[in-house]
């Protein structure tokens, strides 16, 4: 049980990973979890994270493509898409 409240209180003090499309509007926020990371998506994509009434649509667990509401434009979505991971591959292969 305790366990489980400190990885709740871990989960609340992240600071939000934000999801944006190639044009940089913001589609959603990634959600970090010990074995899988989750993408809450918007309702609309929205121009900045201050933005007023900004709904969740669905939580994608796997893989998926999401279009941008604003402009049109389309990003593939996979559970392991993280940019630390991204970096810490780039710097792997240096």
């Amino acid at each position: 049980m305790l366990y489980l409240l400190a990885l709740q209180a871990q989960h609340q003090s992240m600071i939000p990973i934000y999801w944006h499309c190639p044009n940089g509007h913001i589609l959603g926020v990634i959600e970090k979890y010990t074995y899988r990371n989750t993408l809450r998506v918007y309702r609309a994509a929205v121009f900045h994270e201050t933005d007023p009434g900004a709904e969740f649509a669905s939580d994608i667990t796997g893989e998926a493509v999401v279009y941008c509401s604003l402009c049109g434009a389309a990003r593939k979505w996979h559970y392991s898409d993280l940019p630390s991971r991204r970096l810490l591959n780039r710097r792997q292969k240096n």
